[in-house]
Formats: structure tokens, sequence, C-alpha cells
């Protein structure tokens, strides 16, 4: 009895006289992890003694290898554990979590954790949450791991069901799955365990054969507590966010010419001049015929996908997706317009006519007293901060600063006395030569967003720059493509005023654009690994670039017999876990210059899962990587500018 209550007495005081600092956030209370030093015999030690000699009559789980880290699909099935008893320093402590983080991403890596002194104790799901087929098992987290518990309603919206489909929820951050939730249908409601407040709540329903009829994902943001758990975002899961759809249709009586744009299952609407004389016309949600009473051509994809009915559409792609669109005017009353798409994105595009840009290249000209070649392209664009045009901002094109930006006044005429956007955001630039261009944003002297542009003989490139008012942080993680250690890198970004220097391999930064086509300039002082530029969607709040060894590069050189011609660059890309094939949109690229390779760097005759391609020998300019899944005919495509010799990175998936 004396020792119990000496037990108990040390414990009391224990927590009294030890207990971690509450720091207050407005209703959100946050307690700092503890680390207990003191070795003690507790009932959890005396539960992890069991458990053991459970395990011991049980085979542990198969992991398959990846190498592919932002797989969300594909993740090792690792088994639940709760930190009971401790005795690691700091270092050790961080060594753990850099251990843990790699065996997530590197499946193939078996870690023995056996080193750090902790106990584990292993719970099991509960059986009556296992009505429905679900992905992986709810996360259950120790006290000493658990931020909080998310619980919040949701919902199953547009016809989505879960008749012999799989259904999960799931803490996404830094593209990889930290824990998976429960949901009950019945009530409607969703629960998780976290460790983390940051990143995504994405809620899936999938078909047997892994394509989503169903998804959802809703920052953790503005979390409210209710006493024990925290109000999560309201989940309401519909078909997901993969069309595309431009709609030309006939209309009588209404000189505007417009097509009704869907990217990423939005309906994008521009609002435009319309009736009278007016020389813009937007694309807006009701469709209509030019001046002329002809009808609009749009294509998707480098003009591999034709949009000629209202009833016209192309679903199944992937949320990370961008492609070239084009739109054609039969009548020559409008000038033809280029522009990278974003699935998802909410834009408007106008259309100008072949008189009005006449008149403006003219005013220009004078005004800059220079002369402008027929046909040259021009590039328009607006920026947006929030949705909404802004006034007050000025642009530029990154590595062409004699290229001068025109902004357009309140009536869109061109005016040199302008020196910034006006309340429309409209600029442009003329005089420029065909190619790829990225345009930069300011405001204050500071970075606010950029776009990549492709400007075309006789057309207009036209894009949005898109911006926020609150900033997003973001985390970049460099690594060997194929052993996933740390690489020390300086990374370029043409959205950021500063050079971004990871350390061990990552590093994190805070950016104010949203939606655009990211491009990462990669270096390292490490020889061995060559420059190379990642390619993503600016949807990511991550970026996972994969370093490629020279000599790794040299030898599949050699073993194909391929010399590098100039005025040519590589692509390299990383696949997820599926049957693939690839290829450029709308090039006669000799596919006898495409190699495969598996997840470990070895080569491949064809495709393999998890593993990736190199595009040798790509002529420069816009292109456009299209990526199809042959099992369920998902589209993976991303546009990227190929320069001479220049090594590009792409990680293909969601």
């Amino acid at each position: 009895m004396t020792t119990y209550l000496a037990i108990i007495t040390f414990a009391v005081s224990s927590i009294f006289l030890f207990a971690t600092k509450t720091e207050h956030h407005r209703v959100v209370t946050i307690q700092k992890p503890i680390v207990i030093t003191q070795e003690r015999r507790t009932p959890a030690f005396f539960a992890y003694q069991q458990s053991q000699l459970l395990r011991a009559s049980k085979p542990e789980v198969a992991v398959t290898k990846s190498t592919f880290l932002t797989n969300l699909n594909e993740q090792p099935h690792l088994p639940h554990f709760q930190l009971t008893e401790m005795r690691l320093t700091k270092t050790e402590y961080i060594a753990y979590q850099t251990a843990l983080y790699k065996s997530r991403v590197i499946a193939g890596a078996q870690y023995d954790h056996s080193g750090f002194d902790y106990e584990k104790v292993i719970f099991n799901s509960d059986p009556q949450e296992s009505a429905f087929d679900y992905a992986d098992a709810p996360t259950v987290l120790s006290p000493e791991r658990r931020w909080a518990i998310v619980q919040g309603n949701f919902e199953l919206r547009d016809g989505v069901g879960i008749t012999d489909h799989i259904i999960d929820i799931k803490r996404v951050e830094d593209g990889l799955v930290r824990e998976q939730g429960r949901i009950n249908l019945s009530a409607g409601t969703y629960s998780i365990e976290i460790e983390s407040p940051n990143g995504y709540l994405v809620a899936e329903v999938r078909d047997k054969s892994g394509l989503i009829i169903g998804e959802d994902r809703q920052r953790l943001v503005n979390l409210q507590g209710r006493g024990s758990f925290l109000q999560g975002p309201f989940i309401k899961v519909k078909r997901p966010d993969g069309t595309l759809a431009g709609n030309p249709s006939q209309g009588k009586g209404n000189p505007s010419a417009s097509v009704n744009w869907a990217t990423g299952g939005d309906t994008v609407a521009a609002k435009g001049k319309s009736g009278g004389s007016s020389s813009v016309a937007s694309f807006k949600a009701a469709p209509s015929a030019t001046s002329g009473g002809t009808v609009l051509a749009a294509t998707i994809f480098n003009d591999q996908k034709v949009f000629t009915r209202a009833t016209d559409e192309f679903s199944n792609v992937s949320l990370l997706s961008s492609t070239i669109a084009r739109i054609y005017d039969p009548s020559q009353i409008y000038n033809n317009v280029v522009s990278i798409r974003m699935a998802g994105e909410r834009a408007e595009t106008p259309m100008f006519t072949k008189s009005w840009l006449s008149n403006a290249v003219n005013i220009v000209a004078r005004e800059q007293q220079i002369q402008i070649k027929q046909g040259l392209p021009v590039l328009i664009g607006r920026v947006f901060v929030d949705g909404q045009p802004m006034a007050g901002a000025q642009v530029q094109i990154e590595k062409s600063l004699n290229a001068r930006a025109v902004y357009l006044d309140q009536f869109l005429n061109p005016s040199s006395v302008i020196a910034e956007t006006t309340s429309n955001g409209y600029f442009m630039f003329v005089g420029v030569d065909p190619g790829s261009y990225d345009v930069v944003a300011f405001a204050n002297n500071h970075i606010i967003g950029s776009q990549l542009f492709t400007a075309e003989a006789g057309s207009i490139s036209f894009q949005n720059i898109y911006s926020k008012n609150i900033p997003v942080s973001q985390m970049i993680r460099s690594y060997d493509a194929f052993t996933a250690d740390p690489v020390e890198t300086d990374i370029y970004l043409s959205s950021q005023d500063e050079i971004i220097q990871t350390a061990e391999g990552s590093a994190s930064f805070r950016s104010y654009v949203e939606n655009n086509v990211s491009d990462f300039t990669v270096r390292t002082a490490d020889p061995q690994y060559v420059p190379l530029r990642l390619v993503q969607s600016g949807k990511k709040d991550y970026a996972h670039i994969p370093m490629i060894q020279e000599n790794w590069l040299n030898q599949i050189k050699q073993s194909k017999l391929i010399n590098d011609l100039p005025a040519h660059g590589t692509i390299i890309g990383f696949t997820p876990q599926l049957k693939y094939e690839v290829y450029l949109a709308a090039d006669n690229y000799d596919k006898s210059n495409v190699v495969y390779f598996t997840k470990e760097g070895e080569l491949a005759s064809t495709p393999q899962a998890n593993g990736g391609f190199i595009m040798f020998n790509v002529p420069e300019g816009a292109k456009e990587v299209v990526l199809n899944n042959l099992e369920n005919e998902k589209i993976f495509s991303q546009v990227l500018s190929v320069d001479s010799q220049q090594i590009s990175a792409i990680n293909f998936g969601d």
C-alpha cells in the first residue's frame, strides 16, 4: 500500500511541477508535446508486453516498395502505435521523425527503430466501423502525438454512392497521407485524429479499379473548439473536378463571341461588353456565335481534342493537370487565342477583334517610336487578387527586361502614361517573338504572382496572373531520386524575391501565387547531380524535387546510343502506381527517344508502375506531356517550356 501511495504522490507532483506550458490562440488550445525521460512501469507497459505476445503469432504486413514521394494512393501500411515509454534526447527524436518520414515515402527501406528506446501499443480498428470498404484503418495516435481530434459533417452529393466502393477520409500534408479517419454515413459525420493542423482533409470515394468517383478537399483552417474536439470543415463529396469543356454554340442577334468553358468541373463566366460595336467578347456562361453568325471552335490538349457542339466535354482529367487551349474564329473577325488552362481554373478569357488589336499595336508603336513586324504574337493578361482584378500592379517578362509592359485604361485602350494596371487589371506586351515567357507581377516592390505564356505567330497569348492577399506556407524537399537521401539545393522560383536554400533537403517559404504553372530552377553544389527544372501545378502547396545523378543519365545515353541535339532539351517524368502510356500532345516527336525506368532507376522496355520515363531530344518551345492511365482512362497532363540542353522534371499524380 505504501508503495502505491508513493507512486500516486510522485505522479501527481510531476503533473503540477512539470506540466507543459499551454498557449492560447483564439479558441484553439495548443499543447506542446512532452518527452518522458523517467523510466517508469505504467499500465501501458503491461499492455505493451501482452501486445508483444499477440504479435509474435501474427506475420508482419507486407509493404510494397516505392520511390515515388508524391503518390497519395500507394502508402505503406505502417502499424499504428502509441509512444508510451520514451528515453529520447531532442536529437534522437528529430532523427526518429526523419526516419519515419523516409519510411512512409520510401517503403522499400525497412527501418529498424529498436535503437530508439520506446515501447509500442498496437491498436485494432473498431469492428463496428467495417460496414464499408476503407482504404486504410483509422489512425489512432498516442496523447503525446495527438494534436487534436477533428470532427465535422460529411455529405455525399451529385449522386455519388458507396455501393461496392472504397471510401476514406485522410489528412494530407506535404503531399503525403499523415492520418486516416472514420466516416459515419448514417450520422453524416467524420472523425480523425491529427498530429498537426497543417494540410488538407481529403475525402475520396473510389471504385475497385481505383477511379475516383467522388472527392472533396478542405484546408484545415479556422478550427473551432467544441469541448473535447475541434469542429472541422464541412466535407461535401461530389463528382471529381476533372472535366475540361469548351462548348461553342450557335446564337443569333448577339454580336459577341463566347464559349462556355468548364475546366476542372467549374463553369467559367466572364463579364465582357456585349451589343453595339464592342471589340471585346468574352467566354461566358451563355454560349453564342460571332457577329457573323459563325461558331467558334475551341480545342484542348494542343489541338488534339476539338469542341464543336454545346454538349462536348472531356472528363476524367487529373485535378493538377494543365493543357494548351486554342480558340479559332472561322469568320476571321476575332483573333485566334492560345492559352494555358489549369484544371479548376475560374477565369475570364476575352476575345479581341482583329481591328482592335491592329489599332492597339499601332498606338503602342507610335508612342514608343518603334517598328513592329506584322504577325508577331501579342501577350495580353490580367492580374487578379482573391478573384478580383487588381489595380496598381506592375508586370515584366523574366529574362527579357527590354520588353516594356503596356497597361490598358478603363476603356481598354493602351496608354503609355499609365505605369501600372488600372481597375480592370489588364496589361499587354507587343513586339515579342514566338516562344514561351514567364511574366511576373509586382506590387509594392514584392512579387505577388507569375504565369507562363506561350506565344505563337498571328495569335494572342492570353493568361491571368492569380494572387492572394494572405500567403500560404509551402514545403520543398529535394532528395536523390532513387535513394531519397536529402540533397542540399539552391532553388530559384519566379514567384519568390529571394533564392530558397534547403537545409538537410528541406525548406519552407510563403507564397501569394495561386493556380499557375510553377517552375522551380534547382542547382546544387554536389557535382554528382545535374541542375534541373521542376514543373508542376501551382495548386500544390509542396514541391518534391527528385535530383538526378549525372552518371545515371550518361549511362542511359550510352546504353541507348543517344546524343544530345542542339536546341533540344530533356524531360524526366516520375509516375504513380498505374499502368500508363505517355506522349507529347500534337507533336511529331520520335518515340525512339523515350526511355523507361523502374522505381529503382533500372532500365525497362515498357512503362513501369511507380517508375518513370525520359524523353530525350525534345524540341524547344511550349510542350504538353500527356500521361494516360490505361486502367481507367484518366488523363494527367502538364504544360512546360523546353529550353536547349535543359533537364525538366515532372511528378505526375494528384
